[in-house]
């Protein structure tokens, strides 16, 4: 059975945002203090790399992100709101 990466299981809309140096602050940080993803970020090349590839996205008021025992496709960084798990 083939594995159809680009499937998209978590509920969100995309922010057609360009990423300010703020937003691109925000996503080092997090990923600095993120225990497997902290050396990733070491390589200036890669770094600038995952920048690019970070988007903005948002979730609806009372609507979910994801489910339990979901797939996951993506990372999210939550700057501002509240998720219940």
């Amino acid at each position: 059975m083939q594995s159809d990466d680009s499937q998209i299981y978590e509920n969100f809309s995309v922010v057609d945002k360009k990423k300010t140096s703020t937003d691109k602050a925000l996503i080092l940080k997090s990923l600095k203090s993120h225990f497997t993803l902290s050396s990733l970020i070491e390589d200036r090349q890669l770094q600038e790399t995952l920048l690019e590839k970070f988007q903005m996205c948002k979730v609806h008021e009372g609507e979910y992100l994801m489910k339990q025992n979901d797939n996951a496709s993506s990372f999210f960084i939550l700057h501002e709101g509240k998720l219940n798990v």
